[in-house]
């Protein structure tokens, strides 16, 4: 946890405050590091140092520093992430309170090794509440009051939350009180992320955010259209007519009532327990031409004692919005309004299901399914435009008057979201929808920030390798670079050739000037090495004061000695370092090794070095090339080539540079 409350410190500095600031913040430690990573682990007290640097810094008490932070976390920070996550806890403001309980055990949902600290809520009374942390943490406390507060305004909800004192000293505590749930309009919230929505447009949603079983029955009371589709035009009740049916409920001791079933909804109808078993009115009555099953639903099984209970087919709805109702041909009878929003401006009632779905019938190896479908199937349905899978069973209906089918979208559930546009009114209280959703964001994030660690770690991980590869004071490649570079052009077996400088006089300049001078030398050494040779080259200094070079696909040439010349004519040009002249030369031995050789670098070196040799016992100042031989004798103290000495600056009058 400690982890998360630095990075977000470390965030909400750099972006608030003069970016600067952090790196002061940093530098005045001396101990701490240039940046925290989310999901390391860190001491109490790392982070109690940090926070009083950063007051010192900043010229603010670390409480109000915190309470911004937590502020900042909610309503600005990280593109909204932490936001989002915790608005799935709840549809308003008190909702959002009473999951706070929840919030330890959706986090190690997501990351298992996350220890968020226990929060407990008391109801005091009406609209005020009592939160409370048992781990003592103070700073946590200050970060508590400052979110909740930006969870407040995000709500729209008008809140007064203060501190209260703990006497037993280990325990935090914030005191909350709601004055309004409703203050303002807040804001909006989409159960998809826009960034996975991609531009695509977005959908109007057919059933208002927030709406009530009350808000449906209303609203097909009143005839009003609950997802923008025409309503559908109220026939007569009859005999067979699940839709305007009157729905009968009595039982022992009770008078009967009737209650007629509200029009323009086509929904599932109404159920009737009665006796311990779930059936229609009219099947109880005898009624209808097969006792009277099509005049509603009759779920056969047993259920708890009691008197006869009626399910209105509102509330039906309302428990299983995803559901279908199919005939013994296949053609559907009733859908949820969940399944409805699926196929907008289309009315699915007495359609074939196989006109709107693609149909699989678990266990069944192929052939299409038979219908009338059997009672305790598991099937998968597929949208035949749009894609969208459901996965459920089938249950019978009383007399064989057909099936109930009850769906999830399982892990369809995020694209459901995206193409319907859903919220969280729109799936049934016991669903776990939200929590799935919650938690794919939450692994998401999750995933987002342990791929960032990576890409961190690589980069540190090469800056490293980097640096143990680079002399540190030219800013060539260092002897272990070359080693790695020369093993490998050897096993290719490409031509290539080895150049060994060695700078002459170079021992005078140290011991007249001093060491700086010499670095100055070197320094001015490299940048001609770097400025006449290839990029694809590899340039080493593998010594006090020599250098190594290795050139694919050079051969000797003309232009491989007019290479040479030039190097040992811009090396001679004369330093100046504070005033003094420092004066060098060098001497450069080269091996040529031909295509289709590969020389074991060990020897290839050793003739390289000979060569080097050579050229310093000819007058120095001059380039001494051989072909590689894999037979060369160690004895040889002259190595057969060509040798050149080339003109320097002082005989061409050069000028010192400096």
């Amino acid at each position: 946890m400690y982890g998360l409350l630095l990075r977000a410190l470390q965030d909400y500095i750099q972006v608030t405050f003069d970016p600067e600031s952090w790196d002061r913040i940093i530098a005045g430690s001396g101990t701490l590091p240039t940046g925290f990573e989310p999901l390391l682990p860190y001491k109490h007290e790392v982070l109690r140092h940090t926070l009083r640097l950063c007051a010192e810094e900043l010229e603010r008490p670390v409480s109000v520093i915190l309470e911004d932070l937590g502020t900042w976390v909610i309503a600005a920070g990280y593109h909204g992430a932490a936001r989002r996550l915790l608005r799935f806890c709840g549809a308003d403001f008190a909702d959002f309170l009473y999951s706070l309980g929840e919030l330890p055990d959706r986090a190690r949902l997501a990351l298992p090794d996350l220890t968020l600290p226990d929060l407990s809520l008391e109801e005091r009374g009406a609209g005020l509440f009592r939160l409370t942390c048992s781990n003592g943490l103070q700073e946590l406390n200050w970060i508590l009051l400052g979110a909740l507060r930006a969870m407040a305004d995000d709500y729209g909800a008008l809140v007064l939350i203060e501190e209260e004192n703990c006497p037993d000293g280990r325990t935090i505590a914030l005191s909350i009180r709601l004055l309004e749930s409703h203050f303002s309009e807040g804001r909006t919230f989409d159960l998809a992320r826009e960034s996975r929505r991609g531009g695509r447009g977005r959908r109007k949603s057919r059933l208002p955010a927030g709406s009530t079983p009350a808000d449906l029955v209303a609203a097909g009371a009143e005839g009003r259209p609950l997802n923008g589709d025409p309503v559908p035009e109220h026939r007569p009740a009859d005999a067979h007519d699940p839709v305007g049916q009157d729905i009968v409920a009595s039982g022992p001791g009770r008078k009967r009532s009737v209650a007629r079933s509200a029009p323009g909804i086509r929904d599932t109808p109404a159920l009737v327990a009665a006796g311990g078993v779930a059936q229609t009115a009219s099947a109880r009555n005898g009624g209808g031409q097969n006792g009277g099953a099509k005049n509603g639903v009759a779920l056969t099984g047993p259920l708890l004692i009691g008197p006869t209970l009626t399910l209105a087919m509102e509330a039906f709805n309302h428990l299983l919005p995803l559901h279908l109702i199919l005939s013994e041909t296949g053609r559907i009878l009733a859908a949820g309004s969940l399944m409805r929003r699926m196929f907008p401006g289309e009315d699915l009632i007495g359609s074939p299901l196989m006109a709107h779905f693609l149909l699989r019938v678990t266990g069944q190896s192929s052939g299409p399914p038979l219908l009338p479908l059997r009672p305790g199937l598991r099937v998968r349905l597929q949208q035949r435009v749009g894609g969208l899978r459901l996965r459920g069973m089938t249950v019978a209906l009383e007399r064989g008057e057909g099936v109930l089918m009850v769906f999830s979208f399982g892990i369809d559930i995020v694209r459901a979201v995206e193409a319907l546009n859903l919220t969280d009114s729109d799936f049934a209280a016991t669903d776990m929808a939200m929590e799935l959703l919650c938690l794919t964001e939450a692994n998401g994030l999750a995933m987002e920030e342990m791929r960032a660690l990576s890409r961190r770690l690589d980069g540190a991980r090469r800056q490293a390798e980097d640096e143990a590869l680079t002399d540190p004071l030219t800013g060539l490649r260092n002897r272990r670079a070359c080693d790695i570079f020369l093993g490998r052009i050897c096993r290719d077996g490409g031509p290539f050739t080895v150049m060994h400088l060695d700078l002459d006089f170079f021992k005078e300049v140290n011991d007249r000037h001093g060491h700086a001078a010499g670095d100055e030398v070197l320094i001015h050494m490299a940048a001609v090495l770097s400025r006449l040779l290839r990029s694809r080259d590899c340039i080493a200094r593998v010594g006090g004061d020599e250098f190594l070079a290795i050139m694919p696909g050079l051969e000797p040439s003309a232009r491989l000695q007019h290479l040479a010349d030039q190097l040992i004519m811009q090396v001679a040009r004369p330093v100046l370092w504070q005033g003094a002249v420092c004066r060098v030369s060098v001497s450069i031995g080269m091996v040529a090794v031909a295509a289709g050789e590969t020389p074991q670098p060990a020897e290839l070196l050793a003739q390289a070095d000979k060569a080097l040799y050579a050229a310093k016992a000819s007058g120095r100042s001059c380039v001494r090339t051989v072909p590689f031989r894999a037979e060369a004798e160690d004895g040889a103290a002259a190595v057969p080539g060509t040798e050149r000495q080339a003109p320097t600056p002082q005989m061409i009058g050069g000028e010192p540079s400096g």
